[in-house]
């Protein structure tokens, strides 16, 4: 019986701990606090902005809800998040008859999540990216109305110093709007998103100034004139699109699987360009600056390439290992790890490809002749593991043919051998009562002098010593002790609390 009862006062303590942190919501609000919010019914916005978002470890769970735009003034955000970290936004169904306004906002807010979410949207962005890092955006779907008239939306905008933003499996799907994801910060991921455009001059993707971007496994299907899947211009540098499927068809403009210009570099890997087009192309290449494409396993019609003067057009490479380096420079093109950017290890192996194996990364080992696990510093070799036998890690033993010296060992006084290999002898001296020479006594024993040994000099190779860079530091430790005592001090609290609360529900209903 009292195990009954003791059950339910901890059940129904925990359901006190959930509800404290779980909060329900029906209307635009102001989420301040760490917590979990659920939007309970669908809520009209009107206004600048409907929830605010402005405390770290958020969660809000629309729970399939909807959320209207279309009451909200221009340049409105539905959910603005600023300054918050490690959020959450799932499961919200926006919907918009209005132009100028943004469905979520992120400024200067990092580590989140937006995802499982629909945006049905006219001529706004879906979600905004500004100064904003390491956020994740995943399995929502944009789309728009066929019947709208508006047509220049984005799904999704990336700007400012936003870096480290991966844009994974999402499905945009427009008929009128014209551009899917439009990019002008660095080192994005776009990766596992299918498009479909039906709307003339569309962008699926579009980078401009922007760095290190990668674009993997994507699906692009556009049907109208003058459209392209990849939109490359103003210098964008070190882009690589890999195992994607463009699929371009247009039977009166100008459309291209990707258009590149004014200085732009890209990298083709795995990729099928088709353009099913009476004038479309695979690539289009801009007149006003040069730019670099590379290909490597790509398949292309090298008769769909528009102005390809303008182009540096590296050959269709052979890279047998995916590594993004051609047999003429891989040393060894079945092992993606051995490459000319591969950092060299100590393993026999030239992984850097540079005719060299194991350069400057080799440990020094010094002969033990004693076998007393100090070695001999003027007899010692290179290697990547320590020998099996007569080698050691420490090169201080000053007598390597005799296992009773080196410097573990202790120093015998007065019998002219440096045991502890210290430089210094051990003499054993008597104090007479005045403190000078004589035979020692019960009131003064014998004193032990240390008498410096000369010897020639010994110059040392300074190349043996190794610095441990990897050793921790004592302040980590002090660091983690302070973390390990808050967390007691807080469980003790916490303990506590449960424990006056469990005597008095026991002390009421029992």
């Amino acid at each position: 019986m009292k195990i009954i009862r003791y059950s339910f006062i901890i059940f129904f303590l925990l359901i006190l701990i959930y509800q404290a942190n779980a909060i329900d919501i029906t209307q635009c609000s102001d989420l301040t606090t760490a917590g979990t919010y659920t939007l309970l019914n669908d809520i009209n916005a009107t206004g600048s902005s409907c929830i605010n978002i402005n405390a770290d470890d958020v969660i809000l769970d629309c729970n399939n809800s909807m959320i209207n735009t279309s009451g909200m003034t221009y340049k409105g955000n539905a959910i603005n998040i600023i300054n918050a970290n490690n959020f959450i936004i799932k499961n919200c169904n926006f919907i918009s008859k209005i132009s100028g306004i943004r469905t979520i906002n992120l400024e200067n807010s990092n580590n989140g999540i937006i995802e499982n979410n629909l945006f049905n949207i006219t001529d706004l962005i879906g979600i905004m990216i500004n100064n904003s890092a390491d956020n994740i955006i995943k399995s929502n779907t944009f789309v728009d109305n066929c019947d709208i008239i508006t047509t220049y939306g984005i799904a999704i905008r990336v700007l400012g110093n936003s870096i480290n933003n991966v844009i994974d499996n999402n499905n945009i799907d427009f008929c009128k709007i014209k551009n899917g994801i439009l990019i002008d910060s660095n080192k994005s991921i776009i990766i596992n998103n299918n498009f479909n455009f039906k709307n003339t001059q569309s962008k699926a993707i579009k980078i401009f100034g922007g760095n290190d971007i990668n674009i993997i496994n994507n699906l692009f299907n556009l049907e109208g004139s003058n459209s392209y899947g990849l939109y490359l211009i103003y210098g964008t540098d070190n882009i690589f699109l890999k195992d994607s499927v463009f699929s371009v068809s247009d039977s009166i403009g100008l459309s291209a699987s990707i258009f590149i210009s004014d200085n732009a570099s890209l990298i083709i890997y795995n990729t099928t360009l088709n353009t099913i087009s009476n004038g479309g192309y695979d690539i289009y290449a801009g007149t006003t600056a040069m730019a670099d494409v590379k290909f490597v396993y790509t398949i292309y019609d090298s008769n769909k390439i528009l102005n390809e003067g303008q182009l540096n057009i590296y050959p269709n490479l052979e890279d047998k290992d995916f590594d993004l380096f051609d047999s003429d420079v891989d040393c060894n093109d079945n092992d993606a790890s051995i490459n000319p950017s591969a950092v060299e290890i100590c393993d026999s192996i030239d992984n850097n490809c540079d005719g060299n194996i194991d350069e400057n990364v080799m440990n020094t080992y010094f002969q033990d002749l004693d076998d007393d696990n100090f070695g001999d510093l003027l007899v010692n070799q290179s290697s990547c593991s320590l020998p099996l036998t007569l080698f050691a890690l420490v090169s201080t033993d000053c007598n390597d043919s005799d296992l009773l010296i080196n410097p573990d060992v202790a120093e015998i006084n007065d019998n002219s051998i440096d045991e502890n290999c210290d430089g210094i002898l051990g003499v054993t001296s008597a104090l007479g009562p005045s403190g000078g020479g004589g035979s020692s006594s019960n009131n003064h024993p014998s004193v032990v002098t240390e008498v410096p040994i000369v010897t020639e000099p010994v110059i040392e190779d300074q190349t043996l010593q190794i610095e441990d860079t990897n050793a921790p530091a004592v302040t980590g430790a002090a660091t983690t002790e302070t973390g390990s005592g808050n967390l007691y001090i807080s469980l003790g609290i916490i303990a506590f609390l449960v424990l006056i609360t469990g005597f008095f529900v026991y002390k009421k209903y029992f």
